[in-house]
C-alpha cells in the first residue's frame, strides 16, 4: 500500500527525501550558532555574576552610582574654577613692548628705555627710564583700552604699539642691521659735505637746554677762579643754573 502511494506521487520519492535532508542540515547548523552564542553568552554572565549574588551586585550599581554623582560634583567646581582663572588671566598682563633708545645723543649706549605692559582689555601702563648722567629717571603712563589721557613720546608709541600688536618688536639681528645702516649712511653724508637735518624732539630739546647749563657752569666756575666777575654776578649765574636744572627736572 505504501509503495502505491509513493508511486502515486507526482515527484519522485528521492527528490523529496533529498528536500528534507538539506533542511535538516540546515537546521543542524542553525543549532550549532545558537548553541555557541549561547555559550559565549554564558561565559559573560558567568564572569559578572563571578562571586556576587543579585544583593551584592545592587550595592555595587548603587555604589558605581555615587561615585558618578561625586565626578559629577567635582567636575562642576573644576568648571567654576576654570571661570575664575579665566577671569584673573584677562586682568593680568600679557601684551608686552620694550624700545631702548639714547635720550641724550653723545652719552654712549641706548640706556633709557620704555616698557609697556597690557592686559586682556589693552589697559595698564607705560614705565619710560630716562638715563643721563645725574641719574635714571622714571616716569609712568596709565594705558587703558590702549589709549592715554597724556601726549606719548615716539619710543612711548612705538612700545605701545608693539603691546598692541600693531608693530612687531624687531629683533636683535634687525636691530644691529639697522644700526649699521644708519652708521653708513651717517658717514656718507658727512663725507659728501652734506649736513643731515634732524626734525627737533623734546628729548633733543632737553638734551640742548643740559649742555648750555652745563656750558654756563663751567663759566661761571671758570670766572669764579680768575675773579674776573663780581661775586654778585657769580652768585646770579649759580641761582640761574639751579632754576634751569629744576625746570628740566620738572620736565622730565
Amino acid at each position: 500500500m505504501e509503495n502505491s502511494m509513493l508511486n502515486n506521487l507526482p515527484i519522485d520519492p528521492l527528490i523529496i527525501i533529498a528536500g528534507f535532508s538539506v533542511l535538516s542540515l540546515v537546521l543542524l547548523v542553525v543549532v550549532i550558532i545558537c548553541i555557541v552564542k549561547m555559550n559565549k553568552l554564558y561565559r559573560r554572565y558567568d564572569l559578572f555574576m563571578r562571586g556576587k549574588d543579585a544583593e551584592t551586585l545592587e550595592d555595587a550599581i548603587i555604589s558605581i552610582l555615587e561615585e558618578l554623582n561625586e565626578l559629577n560634583v567635582k567636575d562642576r567646581g573644576s568648571k567654576d574654577m576654570m571661570k575664575q582663572l579665566s577671569k584673573q588671566v584677562k586682568s593680568s598682563f600679557q601684551k608686552f613692548g620694550f624700545v631702548k633708545y639714547n635720550a641724550f645723543k653723545g652719552m654712549g649706549g641706548n640706556l633709557s628705555f620704555v616698557i609697556a605692559m597690557l592686559d586682556d582689555n589693552n589697559s595698564g601702563f607705560i614705565l619710560d627710564a630716562v638715563h643721563s648722567r645725574e641719574g635714571c629717571y622714571l616716569y609712568l603712563k596709565e594705558v587703558e583700552e590702549g589709549a592715554t589721557e597724556v601726549l606719548l613720546g615716539g619710543e612711548e608709541q612705538e612700545a605701545l604699539e608693539q603691546a598692541l600688536g600693531y608693530v612687531k618688536r624687531p629683533t636683535l639681528s634687525e636691530r644691529l642691521s639697522s644700526n649699521v645702516r644708519q652708521a653708513g649712511e651717517g658717514k656718507e653724508k658727512s663725507g659728501s659735505g652734506e649736513q643731515s637735518i634732524e626734525i627737533p624732539n623734546s628729548e633733543r630739546k632737553k638734551s640742548e637746554r643740559m649742555k648750555e647749563l652745563r656750558r654756563r657752569q663751567r663759566e661761571a666756575e671758570l670766572a669764579a677762579e680768575s675773579r674776573r666777575p663780581s661775586r654778585d654776578y657769580g652768585e646770579d649765574e649759580a641761582d640761574f643754573a639751579a632754576e634751569e636744572d629744576e625746570n628740566i627736572k620738572g620736565e622730565y
